[in-house]
């Protein structure tokens, strides 16, 4: 078995659910790579792919959410057939380097793989992983061999799509083993120089610095008690990075962080999390049973995603800046609402979904 994962670079959380994956079958001693598939319509385009999804997601993220809405009702054909002119170069690497086994963790990336199918019939099994609590746009018309769902309670909402129910795996979303592991708090406060007897915040927006952080941040800063404290993380986004940290430049209430390696230890470190609803970055808080208050702050998929959370009590939300404040306030230091989200997490979200996911291909590729 050698096996191909093909991701594209819009936002973090697709290739970090790839390289949960590749990480697993190296272990394996499996021959596994990672690319990207928007490479093999050409550099130029997956850069400009990956920054204009960027610009888009930072700056219009209402321009984002109706193109997403567009998409629920109309087929996202503009999107296949551009995904489409790379399969040619794509169909040639799988078949230069031998691989039989090509999980996509990236819709664009099984677009590219079901026109494959249409051209040349390969002879390979393919894999499709859903990185979103939601059946995505155009999900439904792909032609692979296997559908990886975030949820068993997300089954049926797959196969209204028109997929097969056989195909519908529910695996979870894979993420790094370090987030199954259970953390010690005092120690992640003591490695990363914390207060340790402060109630803590961790607020962030997945790896783009999305949303509307720097007005929530003075918003919260405002109103923070005596033993209340804020890790704010901006990820890429250094703008956002400089602004925060000049405005809370005389505050010992807030530290302002940039892109990091230690996002469990902050997860571990903190009494609530208060983040744009991604499904990696949620995924991980749920598995280290951190309390979620979550921000719509990029309408589309993440909207069906925060639907699925506050639906199962996981996460609890506002739809206005000082609504999201006062939840903040009211909730960081509320022990009976971290104990009734955490035991809401427990019921739904258990096992290695990293795991459940490899297994199933390794005993698949057996057939």
């Amino acid at each position: 078995m050698r096996i191909l994962i093909l991701s594209c670079n819009t936002g973090g959380g697709h290739n970090s659910a790839g390289m949960a994956i590749k990480k697993y079958f190296s272990e394996k001693d499996i021959p596994c790579e990672m690319a990207d598939a928007l490479a093999f319509l050409s550099e130029k385009a997956s850069l400009l792919v990956s920054h204009g999804h960027v610009f888009v997601y930072r700056k219009l993220p209402q321009l984002f959410g109706a193109g997403y809405k567009y998409e629920e009702s109309h087929p996202p054909k503009f999107i296949y057939k551009s995904t489409a002119m790379g399969a040619d170069a794509l169909y040639r690497a799988i078949c230069e380097q031998g691989y039989d086994t090509v999980i996509c963790v990236h819709a664009f990336a099984a677009m590219m793989m079901t026109e494959i199918k249409k051209r040349y019939n390969p002879d390979i099994k393919t894999y499709f992983v859903a990185t979103d609590y939601t059946c995505s746009p155009g999900v439904g018309d792909l032609d692979v061999d296997y559908f990886f769902t975030p949820h068993t309670l997300l089954g049926d909402e797959f196969i209204s799509k028109g997929i097969p129910a056989e195909k519908v795996v529910a695996s979870g979303i894979p993420v790094k083993e370090e987030f199954l592991i259970p953390a010690s708090r005092e120690e992640a406060r003591k490695i990363l120089h914390l207060p340790e007897n402060a109630h803590i915040l961790l607020f962030c927006c997945g790896s783009m610095g999305a949303g509307p952080m720097y007005k929530i941040t003075k918003a919260l800063e405002k109103q923070l008690e005596d033993n209340m404290y804020i890790v704010v993380v901006c990820g890429t986004n250094r703008q956002l990075y400089r602004r925060i940290t000049q405005c809370t430049a005389e505050s010992g209430k807030v530290r302002v962080v940039g892109y990091t390696h230690q996002v469990r230890q902050y997860m571990a470190a903190a009494d609530l999390l208060l983040t744009k609803p991604g499904g990696l970055s949620t995924t991980e808080a749920f598995y280290q049973r951190l309390p979620v208050i979550a921000l719509d702050a990029v309408p589309g998929c993440e909207t069906r995603n925060l639907e699925f959370f506050t639906r199962n009590g996981i996460a609890v939300t506002s739809d206005s800046i000082n609504g999201i404040v006062s939840l903040v306030i009211s909730k960081l230091p509320d022990k009976d609402f971290h104990d009734n989200i955490s035991r809401n997490m427990e019921k739904l979200f258990f096992g290695n979904p990293t795991k459940a996911l490899c297994e199933y291909v390794i005993e698949k590729n057996k057939v």
